[in-house]
């Protein structure tokens, strides 16, 4: 499980949330004068951006969320049978051995 956790990176994509996507921003390329038209339009790409990046982490919290708990039950799962392997081995060597008898 704690694999899994740092494959999906789960603390981390919380952590840069609304950070833009892989450090881009719009308005980090052309480094030229700017008027204040180009540079709402900008403010405008980077508000956008970071929603979609803020969409794609949300995302891959989620299914990580989502896997874990799959792990999770199925770990439990795996846990119970393993307690209860002994017993019910116990209980079909005694049922073999009255059928024989």
């Amino acid at each position: 499980m704690k694999a899994s956790w740092h494959r999906f990176l789960i603390a981390k994509h919380l952590q840069t949330l609304f950070s833009p996507w892989h450090r881009q921003n719009p308005s980090d390329f052309g480094k030229r004068e700017r008027t204040f038209g180009d540079k709402m339009l900008d403010a405008l790409a980077d508000i956008y951006i970071r929603l979609i990046a803020a969409s794609i982490r949300s995302i891959i919290i989620v299914s990580g969320l989502i896997w874990q708990l799959v792990l999770f039950i199925a770990f439990m799962l795996l846990l119970i049978v393993w307690i209860a392997w002994p017993a019910v081995s116990v209980f079909s060597i005694i049922y073999g051995i009255e059928l024989l008898l």
